[in-house]
């Protein structure tokens, strides 16, 4: 069974062009993004997923400058970027981040591939509306399934979101939302980059917090939000994109 970590990556979000390659603390956010899944042990494999679009040779630049394996597929339909990705590298296992999550939990990430290993799930994703805090999100399903739903006729929406179709057929698979420890919830407190105030938060921690031989703590960042709120407050307006 092959275990891989796919990121989903692009220079072309809509709302905070070539996010994913941000300075922070001298290094692409993809950068630190890919140090702090390096430490999950259980895993075969940390492959980029981007697209063919010229403005994408950036990001597989930096891909092939630190031996990282990389993939280019389809522009908007990601799933298809999911399928042909993970058929290129024979993964059996898929666990899907986003590049715009520099403080996602390795620890948590490698418990959830765990139980997905040990149980009969398809999907396996601790989720934002339980509680979970934005840039934290991850999920880990079969290459199977992903198969399966590429072959369901997936709405535009669907294709472009890759797991969106078994949320929206929940009844027809076996989705776990695993518990996670409380200082991972909270609906005040944001931690992925999707506009430049978030990004600003997360250049504030970095910041603050990073040091070059190791990865920030983000309980610790957490317990700082929760303390100064002059710092959470930076990205307190931005609104999630409604899928």
């Amino acid at each position: 069974m092959k275990k891989v970590i796919i990121i989903q990556a692009r220079m072309g979000s809509s709302r905070l062009k070539g996010k994913v390659l941000f300075d922070l603390c001298g290094k692409p956010m993809l950068l630190h993004i890919y140090k702090r899944l390096s430490l999950i042990k259980c895993v075969d494999d940390i492959i980029v997923a981007t697209t063919v679009k010229s403005e994408d040779d950036a990001v597989a630049d930096i891909c092939e400058k630190n031996n990282i394996s990389y993939f280019r597929g389809s522009v908007d339909n990601v799933l298809e970027r999911f399928y042909q990705c993970g058929l290129h590298y024979k993964a059996d296992i898929i666990t899907r981040i986003t590049a715009d999550c520099p403080l996602i939990v390795p620890s948590m990430i490698e418990q959830n591939i765990n139980i997905f290993l040990q149980n009969k799930y398809d999907c396996i994703s601790p989720r934002s509306k339980d509680g979970l805090i934005r840039g934290l999100d991850n999920e880990t399903f079969s290459f199977k399934t992903l198969s399966e739903i590429r072959e369901k006729n997936p709405t535009d929406s669907e294709k472009e979101h890759v797991t969106l179709y078994i949320y929206n057929h929940e009844n027809d698979y076996k989705i776990l939302s695993p518990k996670v420890d409380e200082i991972y919830k909270s609906k005040n407190i944001r931690l992925c980059v999707d506009e430049e105030a978030d990004f600003k938060l997360i250049e504030h921690v970095y910041n603050k917090f990073y040091q070059e031989n190791s990865i920030i703590n983000t309980r610790q960042v957490i317990e700082y939000l929760l303390q100064h709120s002059e710092i959470n407050n930076i990205n307190k307006d931005i609104k999630q994109k409604e899928v």
